[in-house]
Order: C-alpha cells, then sequence, then structure tokens
C-alpha cells in the first residue's frame, strides 16, 4: 500500500512541474513581438528618422542668402553677390581685390542643405560654399588662381552685408601693442595712411645702427605710389608713408637729431616710390 501511495505521489510532482514548464514557455514566446509588430517598430523609427532630417531641411531653408556677404580684410576684400536663391541652386557673382589687382567669378552653385559647389570644366577650378545665417565660407582649389590676378584669392568668410573692417597695425601683424601705442602718439591721423599703405610687409635692416625693429610694406600692384616703412624701438618712431592723393612722403618721428632729415634706412627705402617731395611732420 505504501509504495503504491509514493509512486502516485510522484506522478503529480512530476504532473505539476511539467505544467509548469509550458506555462512558462507559452509566458516567454507571448511575450516576444510578432511579425506585424516588428514591422511596426521599424515603420515608427524610419518616420522619426525622416522627420528629423525634415525639421534640418526646414531650418536650412530659412537661411536667407540672397543679398551681398563681403569678406573684410583690408586691402583684400571681397565682394559675394547672391540672387535666385533655392532650395537646390543659386546665382552668384564673386569679385575680390589684392591691392591693385582684381579677380572675380560668376556662376551658378549647386545647393544641398547647409553646403554649396560650383565647378569650371575649363580651368579646373572648384569652389566650396558652407552656408549660415550670417556667414558663407569659401574654399577653393589652386586651379582658381586662373580667374583672378596676382596675389588674388576667393577663399574666406563672408560676412552678411557691406564693407565693415575694423582694425590696426596690431591686428594686421606690423607692429606689438606697446610699438603700437608709441607710433599711434606721434603720427596722429596719419596711423591710417600707414595702415592703408603697408599691406604686404617684410622686415628690413637697421642701417643706421639706432636699435630699431624696421618693417617696410606696399600695397600690391601699385607698390610705387603705395607704401610705408616704420623703424620704431622703445623710445623712438621714425617712419614714412605715401601719400598718393597729394603725391608726397610724409615722414614722422620724435627723434630731435631726425627731426630734419631722413634716415639712412628711409632714403634707401624712398629710392623705390615715385614721390620725391618729403613733408616732415
Amino acid at each position: 500500500m505504501k509504495w503504491i501511495m509514493v509512486v502516485l505521489i510522484g506522478v503529480i510532482i512530476i504532473g505539476i512541474i511539467g505544467f509548469s514548464s509550458i506555462f512558462s514557455f507559452q509566458t516567454e514566446e507571448h511575450e516576444q513581438p510578432g511579425e506585424g509588430e516588428t514591422i511596426g517598430i521599424e515603420e515608427q523609427e524610419k518616420k522619426e528618422i525622416e522627420g528629423e532630417e525634415q525639421e534640418n531641411a526646414g531650418e536650412t531653408s530659412n537661411i536667407q542668402l540672397d543679398g551681398e556677404w563681403t569678406r573684410n580684410l583690408l586691402n583684400y576684400t571681397g565682394s559675394l553677390i547672391i540672387t535666385n536663391a533655392t532650395e537646390k541652386d543659386f546665382s552668384f557673382k564673386l569679385g575680390v581685390v589684392a591691392g591693385g589687382n582684381v579677380g572675380s567669378i560668376e556662376g551658378k552653385a549647386d545647393r544641398s542643405l547647409e553646403t554649396a559647389t560650383w565647378a569650371d570644366a575649363e580651368s579646373g577650378c572648384e569652389l566650396s560654399f558652407e552656408l549660415t545665417e550670417n556667414k558663407i565660407t569659401i574654399e577653393q582649389n589652386n586651379a582658381c588662381e586662373y580667374w583672378g590676378g596676382a596675389g588674388t584669392f576667393f577663399y574666406g568668410e563672408y560676412d552678411k552685408g557691406g564693407v565693415s573692417i575694423e582694425t590696426d597695425l596690431v591686428k594686421q601683424g606690423v607692429l606689438n601693442e606697446s610699438e603700437d601705442a608709441l607710433f599711434r602718439g606721434i603720427v596722429g591721423d596719419d596711423y591710417d595712411l600707414y595702415l592703408e599703405n603697408i599691406s604686404s610687409y617684410f622686415d628690413l635692416e637697421d642701417r643706421d645702427k639706432l636699435g630699431t625693429r624696421v618693417v617696410a610694406g606696399f600695397i600690391r600692384g601699385i607698390a610705387p605710389s603705395n607704401g610705408g616703412i616704420i623703424m620704431v624701438n622703445e623710445k623712438h618712431v621714425y617712419a614714412a608713408v605715401t601719400d598718393s592723393e597729394n603725391s608726397v612722403i610724409r615722414y614722422h618721428t620724435n627723434d630731435p637729431t631726425y627731426q630734419d632729415k631722413l634716415p639712412y634706412t628711409i632714403t634707401e627705402w624712398r629710392e623705390g616710390i615715385m614721390f620725391e617731395e618729403v613733408v616732415f611732420e
């Protein structure tokens, strides 16, 4: 009798365990998404991605490209005029200067969201445009030199609007801050003459042994009529600059010894200038 009871209890236990296993398997199977549910998730993710792309495209389309954009570099200004801008393309006229030399390109750029490109098959010139609300950045390849005079270039940052240049001889790399402060106090209102005429610059030797640093410069393409030279140390300035409007050379110094005569370094520089008259300020 006892062994019969043991057998019955064993059968009951096995049955309970088997039922639990089947129930657990069915539950796990039920929790897995079906084929239709998987497709639904994929479609939802696709819609979210498309929505983000449309949102980004909408932001780009709000950029007002039509109008004037300017590269504000002293003596190397650039003008970009854009017309008929759409989501796909825009027409442009690009003009630049390098001193007295000029360059220009005109065409229609292909636009894609926040970028645009233009290429000329004949010259191989390629331009790329990075478009933002207040600034357009242009890059070029070397073949674009075909479209401009010596020293001209089209790359750079073009700000929305017309010319607005705020610079000085420190920002131009000609003088350091202490030199510039001393220099301003001596040349006064003629400071802008030096700023405008010393565009491309280089170092010269102090032939007078005055312990000065010597920097000379010119405007590319019109050097004989537009140039300047600065000799500066901790105490003194000796400087000369062309005034092409009045066809003279203006000379400035705070050294009494050279108040009425030019240092030899400046006299030598003067040989390359077309104006003979010197105005001692």
